[in-house]
């Protein structure tokens, strides 16, 4: 509820800092210039204090992307669902004559967030409906590049079936925003949740 009808501040991320920085440089990157670091030291979005890592620019720079020139970048779109109109932003689209590849870049680890896939979802549900001033894909793929700890992907084939699947996926999420229906669902991510002191569920999950 407070992440969505009715969002209050949130206190400073650096995770979030490091993938602000991340995006920008991928995008000047793709853009043909050069990204002049803000932060170029060796601790850059190192994975732990304990466990240096390289950085997830660089490893974006030795990643499959990195040589391949994308359609679109920093794409926004608006996706009509019921009454609602979900706002998003794609990293990259790459085509490739009807083969469309959308690819979200993540500065961390892989998660185990439940949630997380929805937002794959909604870039499947946006590449069909949506206007990109693009031939529409006959073969979608979309994939979360985890540049963190040396570089992970995780890729899904949203044919017919999937996108179906997606869809559904994300009405449903929708209507219950538009219902009001705001379950808690506790878990590991209660950790790192801004509204936890709003939340019985997952104080109790927390133990306190």
């Amino acid at each position: 509820y407070w992440s969505e009808v009715d969002p209050l501040p949130r206190r400073l991320n650096p995770a979030a800092v490091r993938g602000t920085e991340l995006h920008r440089r991928i995008e000047l990157h793709q853009k043909g210039m050069i990204p002049l670091p803000i932060d170029d030291t060796p601790s850059y979005d190192a994975v732990a204090e304990d466990d240096w890592s390289p950085g997830a620019y660089d490893t974006y720079l030795r990643s499959r992307f990195a040589d391949r020139q994308a359609a679109l970048v920093e794409q926004p779109f608006n996706l009509e669902v019921g009454r609602t109109v979900i706002r998003g932003r794609i990293d990259a689209i790459y085509v490739e004559g009807d083969r469309w590849e959308i690819v979200d870049f993540k500065s961390g680890l892989p998660s185990d967030d439940p949630n997380r896939l929805v937002q794959l979802q909604a870039y499947a549900v946006a590449a069909n409906d949506v206007d990109f001033g693009l031939p529409s894909p006959a073969d979608l793929r979309v994939t979360f590049a985890y540049l963190g700890g040396g570089g992970h992907e995780e890729t899904h084939v949203a044919d017919r079936g999937w996108t179906e699947r997606a869809r559904d996926a994300v009405t449903g999420l929708v209507s219950g925003i538009e219902s009001g229906a705001f379950e808690e669902t506790p878990g590991t991510w209660c950790r790192h949740c801004d509204f936890v002191r709003f939340c019985p569920a997952g104080r109790e999950f927390l133990g306190g």
